[in-house]
C-alpha cells in the first residue's frame, strides 16, 4: 500500500484567461509536514481549495488518502480537516453549538469527540467562551474554534490556510508543538502560511510557489544551498522576485 497521502499531476486550475495553477506536480507521503510559500496570487489558496474539494481543478488529477478530489470528493471530505483561510462560521451559533453539528456532520463518536473538544479548548484557551455566540469571539478565537473543529476525529490529512492569522504568541507556540505531535503520528499536514519563521520551523519540506508553479521544493537547508542564499526571506526573494508580507525590506531579506 502506497504511503502518499496526496499525489497531483499536471494540476491546472483557470480563472477565464487567468492561471492559478500550471500543472503542478506534488507528492506529500504520511506523516509529512509541508509548508506552502508564495507571495499573495501564487496559487496556494487555489491549491487548498482543490484538495479540500471545494473548486474542480481545469485539468490534470489530485488525490488525497487515496481518493480522487472530483470522483470521490465525499470520502476525502471524511479524511481530512480543514482550516479555511477566510474564518467564516455560523454567526448564530455558539462555540458549542458549532462545534457538536461538525461532530455530528463527521458521524463521531459524541462522547469520545466532545472529550477531544474539552481538551483542545482548555489548551487553546476557548473553553468558557464555548458557550457564547460567534458574534462575541475575536479574530483570533474563531481561528482556534476552527482549528479544534479540524482537528476533530483525528484526520488522516489536516489541510490548514494561513492558520497563524489572529493568533496569540501562546496558541502558534501551542500549533507548533501540536504540529510536531501530529506529524509524529502519522498525520499529513500541509498549509500555507506568509509567516516564513513558522514554516521554517514547522515544516519537514517547504514547497515555494510563484505564477501558479512550483519553483522550489526540499528542506529549508537544501533550498538555501540551491538559492545560494542565507536566510529564507532571501530565498523567497531570489525564487519569487517579491518579499513576504511581513514587514522585511530588501535590505535586511539578505542577512
Amino acid at each position: 500500500m502506497s504511503d502518499l497521502m496526496i499525489e497531483t499531476h499536471a494540476l491546472r486550475k483557470e480563472y477565464g484567461t487567468q492561471v492559478a495553477l500550471a500543472g503542478l506536480d506534488l507528492q506529500v507521503r504520511s506523516g509529512e509536514v509541508i509548508g506552502f510559500l508564495g507571495p499573495n496570487g501564487a496559487g496556494k489558496s487555489t491549491l487548498v481549495k482543490i484538495l479540500t474539494t471545494l473548486i474542480a481543478p481545469t485539468a490534470g488529477s489530485a488525490k488525497v488518502a487515496g481518493f480522487d478530489v472530483v470522483g470521490d470528493s465525499m470520502e476525502v471530505r471524511r479524511r481530512i480537516g480543514y482550516v479555511p483561510e477566510n474564518g467564516a462560521v455560523f454567526e448564530a451559533l455558539t462555540g458549542d453549538e458549532f462545534l457538536k453539528m461538525v461532530i455530528n456532520l463527521k458521524g463521531l463518536d459524541s462522547k469520545r469527540a466532545s472529550a477531544q473538544v474539552e481538551e483542545m479548548a482548555t489548551a487553546f484557551e476557548i473553553l468558557p467562551a464555548l458557550k457564547d455566540q460567534f458574534t462575541a469571539y475575536s479574530k483570533g478565537m474563531r481561528r482556534k474554534a476552527l482549528i479544534v473543529a479540524a482537528l476533530l476525529g483525528c484526520p488522516d490529512v489536516l489541510i490548514l490556510d494561513e492558520p497563524l492569522d489572529g493568533l496569540d504568541p501562546k496558541a502558534v507556540a501551542l500549533l507548533k508543538k501540536m504540529f510536531r505531535d501530529l506529524g509524529m503520528d502519522g498525520t499529513t499536514i500541509v498549509f500555507c502560511s506568509h509567516d516564513l519563521d513558522f514554516v521554517e520551523k514547522t515544516s519537514d519540506r517547504i514547497c515555494v510557489l510563484s505564477d501558479g508553479a512550483l519553483v522550489a521544493s526540499g528542506t529549508v537547508p537544501n533550498v538555501l544551498r540551491e538559492t545560494e542564499a542565507r536566510t529564507l526571506d532571501a530565498a523567497f526573494l531570489h525564487l519569487t522576485g517579491s518579499l513576504p508580507t511581513n514587514g522585511l525590506t530588501e535590505a535586511n531579506a539578505g542577512r
